[in-house]
């Protein structure tokens, strides 16, 4: 063998051994790419919580125990599911709305076939109550990436913040240390109190904010704090200073009590969403989300038995529906509903054609920056919310079609069987079932009133942007009806006029009464109601103050001994029942308990002026009021009516 033919083998061993070594080296890092990705699609997939697993198997087993002909062990079973179920829950953003849903209905599907072998889960929670559930411990969570903020704490016992501290700091501290920083001490939220070291949670008579208060330091400029108030704020902070509001970083005079967590083990109702303040670039729900759940969803997704369990009712009701995972659009079950993309079922909505792409787009918009509401409160209903939308961005001439079209429309749902006639004058939809003369005779002083009104408040704009519909009824039956069918409940007796907002309308409605200063009178006052309530104002404030107004525009009118005779026994009332006025619905007696307290602070209802001018300027209610009237409403309707009331 030659010298080359022994290096050609040489190489060609080499070779066969490198190529071998290669082929390992290739396969290894085969297996390492294929086990990455394994890992890699396994950290994508979402973590299944523990409390869900057991959930998952729980259900399972009680299937099979069902199926095998046990049914006292498979009811065993469920009650596990159950409670599974509410520790799932209770994580929030951690579980996925859909798991928690799905399972839950298999829960009741079972329990359901329990029933015929007279076995049942007592407690079993429902698919809608841990929804509930998951969407306030969400919001009780911060926003993923922010800093936690201070927890909202149950008061169990002692003095409450939000309805009895806060009103009393407000009151004695507010223009000082709440709205000011007098002596670098300031205190606009609940948060800066808490951290500027003037309360000592647990010791009440060593904390600074007693001290001052105690010794007559303060408040200044010869202020006083009344003993009960001194008490129930050394009471609060021996307590340990509780927060039992919504939120400590709202300002000190908009702290709104929380609801107290559920129990474990048990439901509970969530507080509602509060209306949120969004960037300029933001998608605002009130005008670009809420009309068209209206309009596409409400119609199958609304009532009391919402297909499926989710409701759009109300903010709330969405909010704890699970379709919508704030910051999350293109995972949210809504939008995946609408674009017909990884679900189960149909797309959305049903029977219909299909959104917009561009409508979809700013739904997942919407949910991507936070699902946020920015009117109203969660409460409300989204018909409701669309039209303050509405409101808000239409100029004054088409906001006034919108309103003077839906006007006739509410008449009929109040008076199914009558058609109402209209006459409009200027920014008023009259609509009535008087004849001819007597509408346009109503028609003509509701005129002159409005006109008087504007004058009154000094309003350099309408009385209500938009106008005012005005229904009149000719008998006091069709007046009973319109309460019944619109305002979802029986009419106060006595009552002879009320005034509120649904949907686009502003209403005022009146029962005509023969007499034409009367008649004046109750015009005067629900005028001035529905322009309170169009800006905002709870129903109690507005009725009242209608009543102070029209006192001066219809003076010579019978009626108004009728009026201040109820304010005269309204003088024996307590201040528990005062309070009560806020929580309505409002019968004659709490108005004239509300018309006789504000009357200690606004006896001609000169105020007035001043208040409409700051609900016009963009303040909130409870913000004008204070600025008006030197006290929160809270404040004004705790008075003792007995003490308050005796001069008049």
């Amino acid at each position: 063998m030659s010298w080359e033919c022994a290096v050609v083998r040489l190489k060609t061993r080499q070779t066969s051994v490198v190529s071998r070594w290669q082929l390992v080296l290739v396969g290894f890092c085969t297996i390492g790419c294929v086990w990455a990705m394994q890992a890699s699609h396994a950290a994508d997939e979402p973590m299944v919580p523990a409390s869900l697993g057991r959930a998952e198997d729980a259900v399972k087993a009680a299937r099979e125990s069902l199926d095998a002909g046990r049914a006292g062990e498979a009811g065993e079973h469920l009650a596990d599911a159950g409670r599974a179920l509410e520790e799932a829950a209770d994580l929030g953003r951690e579980v996925e709305a859909t798991q928690l849903r799905q399972i839950a209905e298999r829960c009741q599907e079972i329990a359901f076939e329990l029933q015929f072998d007279a076995v049942t889960v007592e407690g079993l929670p429902k698919a809608q109550d841990l929804l509930r559930r998951r969407a306030d411990r969400i919001r009780r969570q911060p926003a993923r990436g922010s800093t936690p903020t201070m927890p909202a704490v149950p008061v169990a016992t002692g003095p409450s913040f939000a309805r009895q501290i806060a009103p009393l700091l407000v009151g004695a501290c507010g223009r000082c240390h709440v709205q000011g920083n007098r002596g670098d001490f300031s205190m606009p939220t609940f948060a800066a109190l808490a951290a500027s070291g003037m309360v000592v949670p647990g010791d009440g008579p060593n904390s600074r904010l007693v001290e001052v208060i105690r010794t007559g330091d303060m408040p200044r400029g010869g202020g006083q704090v009344a003993a009960a108030d001194f008490e129930n704020l050394v009471a609060w902070i021996n307590a340990g200073a509780l927060f039992d509001g919504a939120d400590p970083s709202v300002p000190l005079d908009r702290v709104q009590p929380a609801t107290t967590m559920p129990e474990e083990g048990n439901g509970g109702t969530p507080s509602p969403a509060a209306a949120s303040p969004i960037g300029p670039d933001d998608v605002p729900f009130s005008t670009a989300i809420a009309g068209v759940l209206v309009e596409h969803c409400q119609r199958c997704h609304g009532g009391g038995n919402p297909s499926a369990g989710f409701s759009v009712d109300t903010f709330n009701d969405l909010a704890e529906s699970g379709v919508i995972e704030p910051g999350r659009g293109a995972e949210s079950l809504l939008v995946r509903k609408l674009l017909g993309v990884d679900i189960d079922g149909q797309r959305m909505p049903r029977g219909r054609p299909p959104l917009e792409d561009d409508t979809i787009a700013v739904i997942r918009q919407w949910i991507d920056e936070g699902g946020k509401l920015d009117l109203l409160d969660g409460t409300a209903a989204l018909p409701r919310i669309a039209s303050e939308g509405r409101s808000r961005n239409l100029s004054h001439e088409d906001l006034r079609k919108v309103r003077f079209d839906a006007a006739p429309v509410l008449w009929r749902q109040g008076i199914v069987d009558e058609e109402g006639a209209v006459d409009i004058r200027g920014d008023l939809c009259v609509v009535g079932n008087l004849d001819g003369v007597r509408l346009t005779a109503a028609a003509d002083a509701a005129a002159d009133v409005e006109e008087r009104l504007r004058r009154q408040l000094r309003l350099e704009g309408p009385l209500v942007k938009g106008g005012v519909a005005i229904f009149a009824f000719a008998r006091g039956y069709d007046f009973s009806n319109f309460w019944q069918n619109v305002v979802g409940r029986e009419r106060p007796r006595g009552l002879m006029g009320q005034a509120d907002v649904s949907g686009d309308v502003v209403y005022a409605a009146v029962a005509v009464d023969g007499d034409v200063e009367n008649q004046r009178l109750l015009l005067a006052s629900e005028l001035t109601a529905a322009a309170l309530r169009a800006r905002g104002a709870p129903g109690w404030f507005a009725e009242a103050a209608g009543r102070s107004l029209a006192r001066t525009i219809a003076p010579e009118a019978a009626a108004i001994e009728v009026w201040n005779d109820a304010e005269v026994l309204a003088k024996t009332t307590l201040a528990a029942d005062a309070a009560r006025v806020m929580e309505g619905p409002l019968s004659s007696e709490q108005i004239a308990i509300a018309s006789a307290l504000l009357a200690t602070v606004d006896r001609e209802g000169n105020r007035l002026v001043g208040l409409f001018s700051r609900l016009d300027s963009g303040d909130d209610f409870d913000e004008a009021f204070r600025r008006t009237y030197r006290m929160l409403p809270a404040q004004l309707l705790g008075r003792s009516a007995a003490g308050a009331t005796s001069g008049r």
